[in-house]
């Protein structure tokens, strides 16, 4: 099925739960990750993210939702600081009806990904993405917290267990994982995702119950 970028915006903010809001940085991480992550399942890469001073950006991400608010899909807040959007009732509706047509393990993607953004404070999340897109530190002029390796400690992975976790949520491509013998190609589609979500999913799930434990949020 032929999907537009507009429909992948509004399935990823959907995928967040109704009210859902986002800022800035949590809308252009969410679609990134999933843009980089799942391409293939989802019809795409629809993105062209580049390195921005806070991190991967794609200008047609916010004229998406500017689009999306005209035909009342969303809600853009400018009376805080920072910028928040947020989907109406009727983009919800929509949102849902996209994921629906996604794999179920997909859609389930696109829900973890999204809570993962909207718990995890922002100094953890960006140094997370840019331990697995270090490309995308290039531009980045918040400090130097973002791109340095975390405090090592005596862990398994010679991390603080703290940030391991938010490492390794986004470590796609193995770069802390010990040698591994080769495994079997997957043969089909849904096994494939399957082992996306079998290696990446778990990180994730583990990152937001320590996030949520830690500002109190359950």
């Amino acid at each position: 099925m032929n999907r537009t970028p507009r429909e992948i915006v509004v399935a990823a903010l959907a995928a967040g739960g109704p009210g859902a809001t986002f800022d800035p940085l949590q809308l252009q991480v969410l679609l990134f990750l999933i843009d980089r992550t799942v391409p293939d399942r989802i019809g795409g890469p629809f993105f062209g993210f580049r390195p921005g001073p806070l991190g991967p950006i794609d200008d047609l991400i916010y004229q998406l939702v500017e689009e999306m608010a005209t035909a009342g899909d969303a809600v853009i807040d400018r009376s805080e600081p920072t910028t928040l959007f947020r989907l109406t009732d009727a983009g919800h509706t929509k949102g849902e009806a996209v994921l629906a047509t996604l794999e179920p393990s997909v859609a389930d993607y696109f829900g973890r990904v999204a809570r993962w953004t909207l718990l995890v404070p922002h100094r953890p999340m960006l140094r997370s993405v840019f331990h697995a897109y270090p490309e995308m530190a290039t531009k980045c002029v918040v400090p130097d917290w973002a791109k340095k390796a975390p405090k090592r400690q005596a862990t398994e992975y010679g991390l603080h267990p703290f940030a391991e976790g938010f490492v390794r949520a986004f470590d796609f491509f193995g770069f802390m994982r010990r040698p591994q013998p080769p495994k079997p190609k997957p043969k089909s589609d849904g096994e494939a995702i399957r082992k996306v979500w079998r290696d990446v999913g778990g990180f994730l799930e583990d990152a937001m119950v320590k996030v949520g434990k830690s500002e109190g949020l359950w």
